[in-house]
């Protein structure tokens, strides 16, 4: 298993406030630069538990880009968390 991972580099952006356009700019043109050349596994999570929801629990990670990434190439989960919480994590391929 580990001579497999070897063969992954990796590199990490942590996104404090991903809502800032500036950022939305940043992350769009590295993702747009590395593609040709790599085979990108982005994976997002939730900074902190949040209150289990039923909406929440539906929507996951991607509700408002679905239409644009191909279900074979996402993967959403919610983990549950202590305290009736959970964190939701994503990876897109």
């Amino acid at each position: 298993m580990l001579e497999k991972l070897d063969r992954f580099s990796q590199t990490e952006f942590i996104l404090e406030h991903f809502g800032d356009h500036s950022m939305m700019d940043f992350f769009r043109e590295t993702v747009d630069l590395l593609l040709p050349s790599y085979d990108i596994f982005l994976v997002f999570v939730e900074s902190s538990p949040q209150k289990k929801w039923s909406i929440r629990s539906h929507k996951l990670m991607f509700y408002d880009v679905r239409h644009v990434i191909e279900k074979e190439d996402r993967y959403e989960v919610e983990v549950d968390m202590a305290g009736g919480e959970s964190l939701i994590a994503g990876l897109v391929n």
